[in-house]
């Protein structure tokens, strides 16, 4: 996926199992799955760095702040269709929006 630190913080606060870069290996994706199947969280090396950072810089950014954000309920359908593996055109298509549309709080 994305290494845009915003992103992937984003992703950690919306409570992702794992995360990993588009560039990673075919054996680094069959341990990342094998992880997370096991019931335990995977983040490839250079974005466990990136959260880490983002612990010590933004005091765990957000996560356990009492302000924090939850996601609405269509932004947990939408995660959900892309966790499935679905693309943003298919998840347009079966949501009957545009592929531009943006999710708003």
């Amino acid at each position: 996926m994305h290494a845009k630190r915003e992103f992937v913080l984003d992703m950690v606060r919306a409570g992702v199992s794992g995360y990993m870069l588009k560039e990673c290996v075919f054996d680094d994706l069959v341990h990342a799955i094998k992880v997370i199947v096991a019931g335990q969280s995977y983040l490839s090396p250079q974005i466990a760095t990136m959260v880490l950072e983002g612990i010590t810089k933004d005091s765990v950014f957000g996560i356990v702040d009492s302000d924090s954000k939850t996601l609405t309920p269509r932004e947990n359908q939408i995660l959900q269709l892309l966790t499935e593996g679905n693309s943003a055109k298919q998840i347009a298509l079966e949501l009957g929006l545009s592929v531009k549309t943006r999710v708003s709080n």
